[in-house]
């Protein structure tokens, strides 16, 4: 599951086009899109979406799903600000 560690309107989801490019990624599943409140994630209901990473290797794996943990803490999200 992905994980918004903060809550806040969408303005974009720069972090899709990068986690799509992953050599591990299957499928993308999103819950959000711009324009949307995102709440922060507390639960499986309040996750933002779900990502899927298949490979042979197993070290190409974690690579990835270490890019997509660091997305999720700078640069999946860019919430709009109070001026926009």
């Amino acid at each position: 599951f992905l994980v918004a560690h903060e809550a806040g309107e969408v303005k974009t989801l720069p972090g899709v086009d990068i986690i799509r490019a992953l050599p591990s990624f299957a499928h993308m599943e999103l819950h959000c899109q711009a324009g949307q409140w995102q709440d922060k994630t507390v639960d499986c209901f309040t996750r933002p979406g779900a990502v899927q990473l298949v490979h042979e290797s197993e070290e190409v794996v974690n690579n990835d799903y270490d890019t997509i943990r660091a997305l999720e803490l700078d640069g999946f999200f860019e919430f709009k600000t109070v001026n926009e």
